[in-house]
């Protein structure tokens, strides 16, 4: 299970948090940076994004499930 049963709002925070930081990363010209160590910022803008819909699928289901 991604979240727990009872800390979907939590999750849904996360998760909301996690695709806005994403999309500052893919969306402004912070993209166009990289580290100190030649990690690119466009890579960890996509990162954030996915993960964050992975938490918000996880909030989804738990919340289906319980209503199911």
């Amino acid at each position: 299970m991604i979240i727990k049963e009872g800390k979907e709002l939590l999750g849904a925070v996360l998760a909301s948090v996690f695709v806005a930081m994403g999309g500052v990363c893919l969306l402004t010209p912070l993209r166009d940076e990289v580290s100190r160590h030649g990690f690119p910022m466009w890579l960890l803008g996509l990162v954030l994004v996915v993960c964050g819909l992975v938490l918000w699928g996880g909030v989804v289901r738990n919340l289906l499930r319980r209503r199911g």
